[in-house]
């Protein structure tokens, strides 16, 4: 005899039990299950061969005058002009030099970037003088390109130069004028106060805007033309935030080899 059908399209097999085909919808579950834990078998066994054949981290690479320079701070320190001028990545609010210059705005009370950094850990001296200086020689303002100095307060530096740099786009065309005006002034009222080293952020090409491969032809142009001519200050930093800051300047700097 033909087996009986049930009412639910299950059929009774000759030994009087019943079998149901699964769901459809319950086998295609089963079945993605199975294609997503395969997947993720594969996925982990090429982690794990990458963790055994890689190492966890490659130090990015520079090349400068045929010499190879790896890229990772702590490990970063070129050279020009026979060693006056170095570049390196790191916060010039550790900086040992006896002067750090700060790209202050014209209010000289403090901002954002480099300026705020230097008066946090430097303290409230250094505003208290940056404030008399408002008040006894710039009611107005400290005017662009030009540069002052004061204590530095709880830094390891012994000195701030104060300087402000131009907001790229409105300066009249003379961008390129008033940003080598910062270095050159900057530098030369170190070397008046007989300082001999001197470490610079890079000027005005955070929030103000000047584009960093234009403002390092003019940096390097303005701080080797003052070395060249001036031997009181034997050594400047060009200290950069991040490895793709220097890496910038690197590219389009001016100095000598």
């Amino acid at each position: 005899m033909s087996p009986a059908k049930t009412n639910r399209g299950a059929r009774r097999v000759e030994n009087g039990d019943t079998f149901s085909p699964p769901a459809p919808e319950t086998s295609l579950a089963a079945l993605a299950s199975r294609f997503f834990e395969e997947i993720n078998r594969k996925l982990q066994e090429k982690r794990k061969f990458r963790a055994r054949t890689l190492p966890r981290s490659l130090p990015a690479c520079i090349f400068f005058g045929g010499l190879m320079q790896s890229s990772l701070p702590q490990q970063t320190k070129i050279e020009f002009l026979g060693g006056r001028v170095s570049i390196t990545v790191g916060d010039i609010t550790r900086e040992t030099r006896e002067a750090i210059v700060n790209a202050a705005n014209s209010t000289l009370t403090g901002g954002g970037g480099v300026d705020g950094a230097i008066h946090r850990v430097g303290g409230p001296r250094i505003l208290e003088e940056c404030l008399e200086i408002r008040r006894t020689r710039y009611r107005d303002g400290l005017p662009t390109g030009e540069a002052v100095i004061t204590t530095a307060g709880l830094l390891p530096a012994r000195h701030v130069i104060h300087t402000v740099g131009p907001v790229y786009g409105h300066a009249g065309g003379r961008e390129a004028e008033l940003l080598a005006a910062c270095y050159r002034n900057s530098l030369a009222l170190a070397a008046e106060r007989g300082l001999a080293s001197v470490a610079f952020p890079s000027i005005s090409t955070g929030a103000f805007g000047y584009p960093r491969e234009e403002a390092a032809a003019v940096a390097s142009r303005a701080v080797a033309e003052f070395l060249k001519g001036d031997a009181r200050v034997g050594e400047v930093g060009l200290v950069f935030f991040s490895v793709g800051d220097m890496n910038a300047f690197l590219r389009n700097h001016k100095f000598e080899n």
